[in-house]
């Protein structure tokens, strides 16, 4: 018996554990990768007063008592600052530069006029104007970073700022398998009967975006012998996603061979289109998600299936998908919930994708995501609001 998306969505992240499987990655390879680790600040940031512009520091008092000082010395950036400076004494310095212990106010060089060694600075408006002081940032030990964050370049620059060239992140096991007596590589010529691997692609595609590698890749003919073999083999992960072989034909001989392994079925057929056939179970602490092997119910239950137990997985949050508006009237003549093809148009509206059906996975090309047409509806009009599923990968 079909149950709806929501169910089976539900009942899948109900089961799926989060992973503990962790590696160390260079600093250089860990975009978009999950941190399994805290990153925590190595010493005060900044590490000591510096200065936020290229100016003049000086001590606040002396400004006060007089706006022309002796100019002592020039302070770049990298440069130790002198030790002591003399009362009455302004230090030329940079912007990033460490500003001498014994001064606590930076004039910038557009309020100065220089003559010869002396300089005369405008009034400062307080102590430690134009100055980050030291440790105002972070000090040892602070958190900087907290576990569970996917990993951008804001996350890097503070890992490389507070010194690790690498990092522990999460890395889920996962195995991926396709399947069908009429695939062939994409490097092969097929028959005429023959199609070649775009699943195996797609959902490459997938743990791509979050920069995840299956451990195995393969392909398996129709054949369950073969199958239960390559399955038995592929229950040691936390994700298990294959392709194929889940629908009603005679050769479709998954649901069974997945029994025969001791997969416990969660649910098999979703009331979707496209994508109905999807099954999905488990094995201890393994998902087993089988895909329908038609291209595009691939990509689509790939989407709505998939990538939230991946998220899971990972820790991460579940996605909030938004609503858009429709450029023109869509309809549907079944009681599924559809996933049509649409494009996102610059007036940020949804114009659905022209296609020859759900066989036509050329026509994903031309689309930026999924809007969702409820069971219920046989037309949504115009300008009408509907939930948009952006295609991230």
């Amino acid at each position: 018996m079909m149950i709806d998306s929501a169910s089976a969505l539900q009942l899948l992240l109900d089961r799926t554990p989060t992973t503990v499987r962790t590696e160390s990655v260079l600093l250089e390879h860990s975009a978009r990768r999950v941190l399994a680790q805290d990153i925590l600040a190595d010493r005060h940031y900044p590490p000591f007063h510096r200065s936020a512009m290229d100016g003049f520091a000086v001590r606040f008092d002396d400004l006060i008592a007089s706006r022309s000082l002796s100019i002592f010395a020039t302070i770049l950036a990298g440069d130790d600052p002198p030790t002591s400076v003399p009362p009455g004494s302004a230090v030329r310095i940079m912007t990033g530069a460490a500003v001498p212990e014994d001064l606590d106010t930076v004039v910038k060089v557009e309020e100065s006029q220089v003559t010869g060694d002396h300089v005369v600075l405008s009034p400062a408006k307080k102590i430690w104007q134009n100055i980050a002081k030291r440790g105002e940032d972070a000090e040892p030990g602070d958190q900087i970073v907290l576990a569970g964050r996917i990993i951008d370049a804001s996350v890097q620059a503070a890992a490389a700022s507070c010194g690790q060239d690498s990092m522990r992140v999460l890395a889920p096991r996962i195995h991926l398998i396709t399947t069908g007596n009429e695939i062939v590589e994409p490097g092969a010529v097929p028959r005429a009967v023959e199609i070649r691997n775009s699943n195996r692609y797609t959902i490459a595609s997938l743990f791509s975006y979050y920069a995840l590698h299956p451990a195995t890749v393969s392909h398996v003919a129709d054949d369950p012998a073969e199958l239960k073999k390559r399955l038995e083999s592929s229950l040691d992960s936390e994700l298990l996603v294959l392709s194929g072989g889940v629908s009603a034909g005679e050769a479709d001989y998954l649901p069974g061979v997945m029994e025969k392994c001791g997969v416990e079925k969660l649910f098999h057929g979703v009331s979707i289109r496209p994508g109905k056939p999807v099954w999905a179970g488990f094995f201890d602490s393994c998902m087993v998600i089988a895909l329908p092997g038609n291209p595009v119910s691939t990509h689509v239950t790939a989407r709505l299936f998939v990538e939230p137990v991946l998220r899971k997985i990972l820790g991460l949050r579940r996605e909030q998908y938004p609503f858009k508006r429709l450029a023109k009237s869509i309809a549907k003549n079944h009681k599924l919930q559809e996933y049509l093809r649409v494009t996102l148009r610059e007036d940020d509206t949804l114009e659905s994708v022209p296609h020859n059906g759900s066989g036509d996975a050329f026509a994903s090309v031309r689309a930026t995501g999924l809007a969702v047409m409820p069971p219920q509806s046989s037309s949504i009009p115009v300008g009408s609001p509907v939930e948009y599923i952006p295609f991230l990968w």
